[in-house]
């Protein structure tokens, strides 16, 4: 009714309510029901409300070990037979990650694809019984957790595969696979002790840009999901426009707007350190500062942040508020790619689409990148912009030189020595 306010219809229906309220108080009991904030707006459409509702009851949410008994006692109700402690981490551990806080009702649904996820199992054995239709295995409970954990396991190592084809980065490449391990054995330590913390996952990628933070940052949200940490692999990218407002609560409103459908999976915040740079004397930046550091802390086990930025400038972001450093607790420096590397990655860009002399290719780009200032070396950044202009070069060729058919997807030597010779 509040949110259809503005609709004369909703507000007769609430005037007439209070008028029944009122003439009928010692025959009839009036319960209204809701969201807390959205209550409290429902309350202040009518000034009579507020009197004539006294008693105001709120239902706090459950927490993820009473969702987990809220869901055995239901399967017990229709005569299931599962392993308790296995089931109760199992469904607390889902919970925790779950974006969806829809409390009993979240739970319900997870036994309804438990069961169906037996009952495939059951009907897709050679021989079964009826006993069978009642017994929850652990591969059921696995099942509907995101996958099995042989499947897992080999999803995580086809992720890390793909990590080591990257051109350089061994540092980053040797962080994340300890970062797995990490993350495997905190796993195993949640299975044990299910009353246990998820520590946080929160970090900074420094370096300089062009440095592959972004596409680490996507292969981290596949692992971390196929791993359990996360609910969904999916990246949102924010950077200080997406968060600053205009106004006063502005700020704070869109923040917690990005945070919200980050949730699940990774708030990647690009160039993080320009929020700690006042720009005016009433600079909003610092406000959604505060506002990432409570739901860093609040919700550090439903999501992950990744804040990006050069070196220097992210020392200066964790230094500008005591709380950042202890929230975010993995820090990870992307190194500058080598002018070889460079000529990998224009390498590995054109290959995808042309023939060409590949070892021509990579000594041109190397030589030129090499030459180039050091404010101008933009690592991957520079590597598809030479790739382009290449490809330019090669169309100027193929037209004036009338070329057609096959032909046209080999890059001429001459094309690829002129893109050395622009620089």
């Amino acid at each position: 009714l509040y949110q259809a306010k503005n609709n004369e219809f909703a507000q007769e229906a609430v005037d007439a309510l209070i008028t029944f309220m009122e003439n009928h108080r010692d025959d009839v009991v009036v319960i209204f029901a809701g969201y807390a904030d959205r209550m409290q707006d429902f309350l202040r459409m009518n000034p009579g409300l507020q009197s004539r509702v006294p008693n105001r009851f709120d239902f706090e949410d459950y927490s993820a070990d009473e969702i987990a008994e809220i869901g055995y006692r239901d399967l017990l109700a229709g005569d299931y037979v599962v392993d308790q402690d296995r089931y109760r981490r199992t469904v607390a551990s889902l919970y925790a990650r779950s974006t969806d806080r829809s409390n009993g009702r979240w739970v319900r649904n997870l036994n309804e694809s438990l069961v169906r996820q037996m009952v495939r199992r059951v009907m897709s054995a050679p021989a079964s019984s009826d006993e069978d239709l009642t017994h929850l295995r652990d591969e059921d409970l696995i099942a509907i957790g995101g996958g099995t954990s042989e499947t897992k396991d080999r999803t995580v190592e086809e992720l890390l595969a793909q990590l080591e084809q990257m051109v350089g980065l061994d540092p980053v490449k040797a962080w994340v696979r300890s970062l797995v391990n990490r993350v495997s054995m905190d796993r195993q330590l949640l299975e044990l002790d299910g009353s246990s913390q998820r520590p946080s996952y929160h970090m900074v990628f420094s370096g300089n840009p062009g440095t592959g933070k972004t596409t680490v940052a996507e292969i981290i949200a596949r692992l971390f999901h196929n791993l359990g940490v996360l609910a969904h692999p999916q990246v949102k990218v924010v950077e200080r426009s997406s968060l600053v407002g205009a106004w006063i609560g502005h700020t704070e409103e869109r923040t917690a707007a990005a945070i919200d459908e980050a949730m699940g999976g990774v708030l990647f915040v690009d160039e993080a350190y320009q929020l700690t740079v006042e720009a005016t004397p009433n600079d909003f930046g610092k406000l959604a500062v505060e506002t990432l550091m409570t739901r860093l802390e609040n919700d550090r086990d439903r999501f992950v942040a990744i804040f990006a930025g050069y070196t220097d400038k992210m020392d200066e972001f964790l230094a500008a508020n005591p709380g950042l450093r202890s929230r975010i607790p993995l820090v990870i420096e992307f190194p500058d790619f080598t002018p070889r590397e460079v000529a990998r990655i224009v390498s590995m860009t054109l290959a995808a689409r042309w023939e060409f002399d590949a070892e021509l290719v990579e000594q041109v780009a190397a030589e030129t990148y090499e030459t180039l200032p050091e404010q101008e070396r933009s690592n991957g950044r520079w590597a598809r912009n030479f790739a382009e202009r290449l490809e330019a070069l090669h169309s100027d060729h193929v037209a004036s030189h009338g070329i057609t058919g096959d032909a046209v997807r080999r890059i001429d030597p001459e094309a690829i020595r002129a893109a050395g010779a622009h620089g």
